[in-house]
């Protein structure tokens, strides 16, 4: 006797209702998947493109002008929004130093927001300039710097959060140092330039 392992001599010449039940529960199921993880894999899609980032922009330097045994070097760091939406409880904050081209000087971690003087808002494609006190180096430091022994350091960043509630940070780290160069409309200095550590980025 033949076998009938779908019980189609029972069912008129066709399979079971059950058998098409269980096909169709089990695509509609993987079907469902399917759909929810594309949902879901646009939604953030989205928020990365959305959310506010804020980064170094092209536009800060170190500025020289010198004077007898007086050289005084202005620093302008630039923080720019790239994102396309605000963010919000903005905060910034910076450091910096004259060390021996070797060393490491930068801290472990950003400044605590408990610290931090006060927080605004910061807009979609805004741009924030953080502008410190100069530095002032006599006429034996700066040949230690344009000669390389020594290094202008700067570290710093922001906090922020962005439009969908999550907390956002930015690190940057620079390492300055060798002979002032033109750096445009007049001015001489440096550009900014990233440590080989690099900027990190939450």
């Amino acid at each position: 006797m033949a076998s009938d392992p779908w019980g189609t001599a029972e069912n008129n010449g066709h399979r079971p209702r059950h058998f098409h039940c269980i096909a169709f529960f089990r695509y509609s199921r993987c079907l469902w998947l399917a759909t929810r993880k594309l949902v879901r894999d646009a939604s953030e899609s989205s928020k990365t493109e959305l959310r506010a980032y804020v980064s170094i922009a092209d536009k800060g330097a170190l500025f020289l002008q010198s004077e007898l045994n007086k050289h005084t070097i202005s620093v302008s760091v630039v923080l720019e929004n790239a994102g396309k939406t605000p963010g919000k409880n903005f905060s910034t904050w910076f450091g910096g130093g004259f060390y021996p081209s070797e060393s490491v000087p930068f801290p472990a971690e950003s400044k605590r927001l408990s610290e931090r003087v006060n927080s605004s808002i910061i807009g979609a494609g805004a741009t924030v300039n953080i502008i410190p006190e100069p530095m002032i180096l006599n006429d034996f430091e700066f040949q230690e710097l344009i000669h390389g022994s020594k290094a202008i350091f700067l570290w710093g960043g922001a906090d922020y959060t962005d439009v969908f509630g999550h907390q956002q940070s930015f690190f940057f780290r620079m390492k300055m140092t060798g002979k002032p160069i033109n750096i445009g409309n007049g001015m001489i200095g440096w550009h900014l330039t990233p440590h080989p550590l690099g900027y990190q980025m939450s």
